[in-house]
């Protein structure tokens, strides 16, 4: 597995972003949709997939090469909002719809 691919079950990512964000392992365990178990928190959180993939967004995070959730809806909105579709800012993007799927095309990576 790469640790750059979000992992294939959606409770895991989410239990790997929390904690690559410094939540507890309880609590991010709890986050992430399941029921209260210190002891499967434990283990989910030394699955390799897991370990690799929190280490993989942390120095991601370190060198500011991931936008979290809250930066990519904010930019999201602004584009809605506002009509500008410049995302390169040398006037060659797309307008409309076009750039808005470009945009969220770029956010999944």
């Amino acid at each position: 597995m790469n640790p750059a691919d979000p992992l294939p079950d959606a409770q895991h990512e989410r239990f790997a972003c929390l904690l690559a964000k410094g939540t507890g392992v309880s609590a991010a365990y709890v986050l992430a949709g399941y029921k209260e178990s210190p002891a499967s928190a434990t283990r989910l959180s030394k699955k390799v997939n897991v370990e690799s993939r929190v280490a993989w967004l942390q120095e991601q995070a370190a060198t500011g090469d991931v936008l979290d959730i809250a930066e990519k809806r904010r930019i999201t909105a602004e584009i809605a909002r506002t009509g500008d579709n410049d995302l390169a800012g040398d006037g060659s993007e797309a307008k409309g719809q076009g750039a808005l799927a470009l945009l969220l095309g770029r956010l999944r990576k």
